[in-house]
């Protein structure tokens, strides 16, 4: 594939994995912060950290690999789309307080944001392969 119709693509995937990496090591240095914010007294963010962690590992060597895999992106796509999806009963059924479901919401939309510009980073790619053939 063309390096320069893969950019956005790249650019979501590599955004997504940043994102993703420094809340989780916000999660790890303050959880008491994120715990107080969220109303939780036993919270305990080292196994959600550990994950986003691994994801935006996983993103972020996806986004800068040589061949992009587009069917990866697919899949980020989708996680995204279930983080979104689950943040809802989350931020509305959890005994959270108001700045621990603003935190949710405010989360839950930039995850929905990397997960749109990741899906139109692969339509842009597929239009300019229809476009060649």
């Amino acid at each position: 594939m063309d390096s320069a119709r893969e950019k956005p693509l790249r650019a979501a995937l590599v955004g997504n994995a940043t994102f993703s990496g420094l809340f989780a090591v916000m999660l790890l240095l303050f959880p008491s912060e994120f715990a107080s914010l969220a109303g939780l007294s036993s919270f305990r963010p080292a196994i959600l950290a550990v994950s986003l962690l691994a994801y935006g590992a996983w993103l972020l060597s996806n986004g800068l690999r040589g061949e992009l895999k587009i069917s990866y992106a697919r899949v980020a796509i989708v996680l995204d789309v279930a983080w979104v999806v689950l943040s809802v009963p989350v931020a509305l059924l959890s005994p959270l307080t108001n700045g621990g479901r603003a935190l949710v919401v405010a989360v839950g939309g930039v995850v929905s944001l990397f997960a749109w510009l990741q899906w139109r980073g692969i339509r842009l790619i597929r239009a300019i392969q229809a476009s060649h053939v």
